[in-house]
């Protein structure tokens, strides 16, 4: 039950997804980021997975019926995402670390980044929390926090 509230929370009241708006969510074939992927699809936003695995990303394609999945550990994952996605508005990230650091860049003006969490750090088992690498991104737009998590640009 958790899950489902985090995942309808976060996209619809925070984040407040539209239709036809571009929604990319990090850890896609996880419990809250398969939920957050129907969701998206059910409001009519084009939905781009991210996952680690072509075997999640095949799932995430023929069974939830995404519109795109790829996988970040692909050689070519940076070209993909930017040929697939270009710049998106909604940003559901359930990874942190060097995933979030490459979404920044790929921001559309207004959009909206939901952190939820940090998968990559526990990968990592670092106690510090996720760093942003590319701050000078968020110093050019304006950056306001919501309660109930998400950045807002």
């Amino acid at each position: 039950m958790l899950a489902n509230s985090v995942a309808k929370q976060g996209l619809l009241e925070v984040a407040q997804i539209k239709a036809g708006e571009i929604l990319v969510v990090s850890g896609a074939a996880g419990h809250v980021g398969s939920l957050v992927c129907q969701i998206g699809k059910l409001y009519g936003a084009k939905v781009i997975g991210i996952a680690g695995t072509d075997d999640k990303c095949r799932w995430l394609r023929e069974e939830l019926k995404i519109d795109a999945a790829l996988n970040y550990k692909s050689p070519s994952f940076h070209d993909e995402f930017k040929n697939t996605v270009g710049y998106f508005d909604v940003f559901f990230d359930n990874v942190g670390g060097e995933m979030l650091d490459f979404a920044l860049t790929r921001l559309k003006i207004r959009a909206r980044v939901i952190l939820c969490g940090e998968s990559e750090k526990y990968r990592r088992r670092s106690r510090f929390t996720t760093d942003i690498r590319q701050a000078r991104f968020l110093t050019t737009v304006r950056l306001s926090y919501k309660l109930g998590g998400g950045f807002y640009f």
